[in-house]
């Protein structure tokens, strides 16, 4: 697996551990506010390591096709 997709599977699990902690924290009574934000981080930051690996590779598959066309 692509490294900027294993660091984003690995994002999601944090992300996936944080809304887990948001529910324990619902059960306890407390607010589950810092746990849904650093899900949310986890989150964004998968999202933008998947965004830039399918932009790296949609333009290095762009790069071949013109220099196949040459």
């Amino acid at each position: 697996m692509d490294s900027a997709l294993q660091e984003a599977w690995e994002a999601t699990a944090l992300a996936k551990a944080e809304i887990t902690n948001a529910d324990v924290d619902l059960v306890k009574g407390e607010s589950p506010e810092i746990s849904l934000q650093r899900a949310e981080f986890w989150l964004k930051q998968a999202l933008t390591l998947i965004a830039g690996h399918y932009t790296t590779a949609e333009d290095d598959s762009l790069r071949c096709n013109y220099e196949v066309n040459q």
